[in-house]
């Protein structure tokens, strides 16, 4: 019995050393990217090169060689989409429905219940990244200016996950989700 309780504890270890590694905080897609491992079947994703800046080239639009001493940012903004707040303990949920399929479908997704430390992450890194990563004509790089919203951002539309989502934003630890403190909030 202890050779198997080991051999299984040794199997979970070795299924999240794969993505321990990982850490984007502070990062932006210019110095890591993720990529699926090697394998077949389910993959965990792995840290990749970053990606390089692509002048774009067409049209009338001809790109001057001096054009980094008169660069201007006009708007830099952040948009956080479809975060998806979900309580998945919530009684409102319909999880057995599911075979029925159709409007009666809840949809169950089994990270649901790490969503809100996910959101928490992502904002974070959007603290992390206030200043633009290109640099001004003038030497100075671009403040974030605002932040919108956009998709789902309560999954079931309750109050709870409602608070929860506002909470992240405003920079809260008020609410204690699952023994985990969130939230330092969007700052600029």
């Amino acid at each position: 019995m202890p050779r198997m309780t080991l051999a299984l504890l040794t199997a979970l270890m070795m299924t999240f050393v794969a993505s321990a590694h990982a850490d984007p905080s502070g990062k932006t897609t210019l110095e890591e990217t993720l990529q699926p491992a090697a394998g077949s079947g389910f993959l965990g994703l792995q840290p990749a090169k970053g990606e390089k800046y692509v002048v774009r080239k067409g049209g009338s639009a001809k790109a001057k060689a001096k054009r980094t001493k008169k660069r201007r940012s006009l708007v830099s903004f952040v948009q956080l989409t479809d975060p998806q707040i979900a309580d998945e303990m919530s009684p409102a949920r319909v999880d057995f429905a599911d075979p029925a399929g159709g409007e009666l479908k809840s949809s169950w997704r089994p990270q649901e219940a790490l969503g809100l430390q996910v959101f928490d992450s992502v904002v974070r890194n959007v603290n992390a990244n206030r200043s633009s990563r290109v640099r001004q004509g003038n030497g100075k790089r671009a403040r974030t200016g605002f932040a919108i919203t956009t998709g789902d951002l309560a999954d079931n539309q309750q109050l709870n996950e409602t608070r929860w989502f506002t909470t992240v934003l405003n920079g809260g630890n008020d609410y204690n989700i699952n023994d985990v403190r969130i939230g330092l909030g969007v700052r600029f």
